[in-house]
């Protein structure tokens, strides 16, 4: 008798998701405040339909934590430079909390100051940027994001080219809207990001076509070619095929704003990845000849005008980014793949490992 393959998902009720969550980092030397806030992050996403962002991360967490290369209980540090401008250390820690302190530093510095600039180093992973812009644009600003991996995570092919060169490099851009809240964008510069073919991989699922291509630029579905050692499928840049250039521009730019600008490192061969950074601005919208009403006014015409055009058979309404149907949260259980969720409650009852010297491998 045949027996029925095991589930690729398993429901698990939002609070349970929590409290592993929590155990998972405080077991490892997390403050109870930072593994809270770092859980609410993840959960958002998980809620938010973002799985890339949500209970995955937490395997890349405490597997950086038990090497040594995130440090726990690491508290952001912020140095001001100059009239506008600071920069926010993550001090090798978690990075939910160094994207909380860019966000609060940015608001602090344009309340006294028409643009801030903020750059950040040495944090870790980052996670959904569409939280600090939402952050920024509900206190009234503007806001502008540009991330890389300080020359980590070099998945990313240049058009042509048979190997990975560049990380995903997000940008982020957020609007103060109305009361539907304020218009985000946070999208990758690549044909998707990372952890979208992670989250294929561990549902045990094929990528759709055009996310991968093996090193002779023929399209693969295979997630796992991307973790293979050596990678034997790489990201495209974001575009259709022959447009890809486009995405390996936006892709350079970020490198140069937040690796080279920033000083957080750029790609470059055997690179040693220290961390997300990013370079981040925000400002307020009558920063320029305009006002506060014109700006607002501006906004709801752009609003109608795009969100009132002649549809395609079957297709949604047309939404502003980051509003609407994209941001309805998924109600009831967590929907989480069983490989994943075994994988994190086995970190949760497994016993502590013993850490290397956190500050002496960081030198």
């Amino acid at each position: 008798m045949r027996t029925s393959e095991p589930p690729h998902t398993v429901p698990v009720p939002e609070g349970e998701a929590r409290e592993l969550a929590r155990s998972v980092l405080t077991r490892r030397g997390v403050g109870v405040r930072a593994a809270d806030r770092v859980a609410s992050h993840l959960l958002a996403a998980e809620r938010g339909g973002h799985p890339s962002h949500g209970l995955m991360r937490l395997l890349e967490y405490a597997h950086a934590i038990d090497s040594g290369e995130l440090l726990p209980a690491a508290v952001p540090q912020v140095h001001r430079t100059g009239p506008g401008v600071s920069v926010v250390d993550g001090g090798a820690g978690l990075g939910v909390l160094a994207l909380d302190a860019v966000a609060e530093e940015l608001v602090r510095l344009c309340a006294r100051h028409p643009v801030a600039l903020v750059t950040l180093r040495g944090a870790g992973h980052l996670g959904a940027l569409a939280p600090l812009g939402r952050a920024v644009a509900g206190s009234g600003l503007c806001c502008l994001g540009f991330v890389n991996y300080s020359g980590g995570g070099q998945r990313v092919a240049p058009p042509g080219a048979a190997q990975g060169r560049l990380a995903t490099n997000p940008i982020l851009a957020a609007f103060p809207g109305d009361d539907e809240g304020p218009v985000v964008v946070d999208m990758t510069t690549a044909a998707t990001s990372e952890g979208e073919v992670r989250t294929r991989l561990l549902a045990g699922e094929l990528v759709p076509a055009g996310w991968l291509h093996d090193d002779r630029g023929r399209p693969t579905t295979a997630a796992e070619g991307l973790y293979e050692s050596p990678p034997v499928a790489f990201i495209p840049p974001l575009g259709n095929p022959g447009a890809e250039h486009r995405g390996y521009a936006l892709a350079v730019a970020v490198e140069m704003l937040a690796g080279a600008v920033a000083g957080g490192g750029v790609a470059r061969e055997g690179a040693p990845s220290t961390g997300n950074s990013g370079l981040f601005l925000a400002f307020p919208p009558d920063v320029a000849d305009t006002t506060r009403d014109a700006y607002l006014t501006a906004f709801r015409e752009l609003d109608h005008h795009l969100t009132t055009t002649r549809l395609q058979p079957g297709r949604p309404p047309v939404r502003l980014p980051g509003r609407g149907a994209g941001m309805t949260e998924v109600s009831g259980p967590l929907s989480v793949p069983a490989r994943l969720w075994a994988a994190l409650r086995q970190l949760a009852d497994a016993p502590q490992p013993e850490r290397p010297a956190a500050a002496e491998k960081r030198k």
